[in-house]
């Protein structure tokens, strides 16, 4: 079915090459630049006078056409129906294996898709000599083909730039790859794209590509990437701060228990000592360890001393096993912790970390109100530690004070 259509030629010096109607009558080949006025096409392959229908004068221009583009290459296009087509397709079109575009509007000889189309495919090829450019720079200035103090000039001369912008743009050519597609970028956007870090620029390169970004949607693209980078590095510092937490606490807790188990045997040494102490004194007296009548006031005030002091050591071994026992299943629960990734920041305010701190500080001077050991120190020492004693009496008083005086808190009472 033969198809109506008519067919525009671009030639590389940007005329449309078109049959029209004669003023006289008939029909020939038309050449037109812009918004100038149309000129009669004349030249060996058509005739002057014109045709006296469509496909005679349409024959004769495509002869024309087809030597001109065999004599003078360069970038011909061609468009049907005032719209973009390959050669290949215009060929199908003509034998009616192709349908033909749309007609467009009479008035309009070109279509705005096709300028818009056009307008892409320049730009695109103005970005990549533009780094070619870049390129030819990056060259000149790397083998310092251009005498000393004479850059600026050269450059003035040779591409009409300021220092500044043949920076910028030699910065680009050296970091947009062949075959990359910020090739197919502005230089500011390849700019923007080169604060990214080099295996961010490639992706980000195509998605401006893609969904045709502006410089702005860009900047605003490549601010919310880094700030989801920055976010994750900040979450990846917080777990490695709690798993060295984690840590940290383990080592305390392994020192605490260490500590606790040490403090338990001397303990449980001093308990066993003072029994066999009391067994021995009752073997001379022939008699239980308790207060006896008719035995000397020396041998009974020595009883009830060993008395006091077994009941002492009994006490403190409790004690020290509670501690040890306590310390223990803090360093479980803290393994527990680190083997499932949790645990405090150090700096946390927690019961967890209090409790570790006061069990830490008992464990390391020891159960002081049994010994009698605070009676031998020098005056001063004794002073400094009940000073001690005061702030610490005073820390306690402040916190009970602060957490009783909560809402909904239960109320305890310190001992």
């Amino acid at each position: 079915m033969k198809q109506n259509f008519k067919v525009t030629y671009i030639d590389p010096n940007r005329r449309q090459l078109y049959i029209g109607v004669q003023p006289e009558g008939g029909y020939c080949g038309y050449a037109q630049t812009g918004k100038e006025t149309p000129r009669r096409l004349t030249n060996g392959y058509m005739k002057r006078e014109g045709y006296a229908t469509y496909e005679e004068a349409e024959r004769a221009l495509d002869l024309y056409v087809s030597n001109a583009r065999y004599e003078r290459a360069g970038n011909w296009e061609v468009l049907v129906n005032g719209k973009y087509v390959s050669w290949d397709e215009l060929s199908k079109i003509r034998m009616g294996h192709l349908p033909a575009p749309t007609m467009a509007p009479p008035d309009a000889v070109v279509s705005l898709a096709n300028i818009e189309y056009r307008i892409a495919i320049h730009i695109q090829g103005a970005y990549e000599n533009l780094l070619e450019v870049g390129r030819a720079l990056v060259e000149a200035k790397d083998a310092d083909l251009v005498p000393h103090g004479q850059w600026e000039t050269w450059l003035e001369k040779n591409t009409g730039m300021s220092d500044r912008s043949a920076q910028r743009l030699m910065q680009a050519a050296r970091a947009t790859p062949a075959g990359s597609m910020m090739s197919k970028l502005p230089v500011t956007k390849i700019q923007a794209i080169l604060s990214l870090p080099e295996p961010e620029r490639e992706p980000m390169a195509e998605k401006a590509v893609a969904e045709n970004m502006t410089l702005r949607q860009l900047q605003q693209e490549i601010r919310d990437q880094k700030a989801k980078v920055e976010a994750l590095e900040g979450m990846n510092k917080r777990i490695n701060s709690r798993a060295e937490s984690s840590e940290h606490n383990a080592r305390q807790a392994r020192v605490m228990a260490d500590k606790a188990i040490k403090r338990a045997n001397e303990a449980e040494r001093e308990r066993d000592e003072l029994r066999m102490a009391m067994e021995e004194m009752a073997g001379e007296l022939e008699k239980p360890p308790t207060p006896a009548v008719g035995i000397s006031e020396e041998a009974q005030a020595e009883i009830d001393r060993l008395n006091a002091a077994l009941a002492d050591a009994e006490k403190m071994a409790e004690y020290q096993a509670r501690q040890r026992e306590q310390a223990q299943q803090e360093l479980l629960d803290l393994r527990t912790q680190a083997a499932r990734g949790e645990g405090q920041a150090q700096e946390d305010l927690t019961a967890e970390a209090v409790g570790v701190a006061a069990r830490t500080f008992i464990t390391s001077v020891g159960y002081l109100p049994h010994s009698d050991r605070l009676l031998t120190l020098r005056e001063g020492d004794r002073a400094q530690i009940a000073s001690c004693a005061v702030t610490l009496q005073r820390w306690a008083e402040d916190v009970l004070r602060i957490v009783n005086s909560a809402r909904d808190a239960v109320v305890i009472e310190g001992v």
